[in-house]
């Protein structure tokens, strides 16, 4: 009986080291002056995930690397045809990843790291 413990202890530490990483991105997408999406998910390391958007265009988000070289993130916005429009890595997943593309007729602004903000940025009259 007293092995069943430690035995269970060292299962649990086993199974801790083996865990994926995990990465947390927040963020936004605006479309001329529109909020299409508020994002707020947790990403484990490996293939990685996507979110369409309902104008088309899709967030794609992943994390990997390794703990000798160092853990990255990555996220990118893909419009219909799966041509990439933006990409941005940053080393490490410990903290948040903040994030907000702000789309303007064909222009695309990324912003990162991002303080809160409680409105969309407006494009200008141009749309350019």
């Amino acid at each position: 009986m007293r092995t069943f413990p430690f035995a269970l202890a060292l299962m649990a530490v086993s199974l801790g080291a083996g865990a994926a990483e995990v990465a947390e991105f927040h963020g936004q997408v605006v479309r001329d002056g529109s909020v299409l999406t508020d994002v707020s998910l947790s990403v484990p390391e490996g293939p990685g995930t996507s979110l369409k958007l309902s104008d088309g265009t899709a967030l794609e988000f992943s994390v990997g690397g390794t703990a000798k070289d160092g853990h990255s993130s990555l996220v990118r916005l893909v419009d219909s045809s799966g041509r990439v429009l933006h990409s941005a890595t940053t080393p490490g997943i410990n903290s948040a990843k903040t994030f907000r593309y702000v789309i303007c007729g064909a222009r695309v602004t990324f912003q990162s790291p991002l303080a809160v903000a409680h409105t969309a940025p407006s494009c200008p009259a141009s749309g350019v």
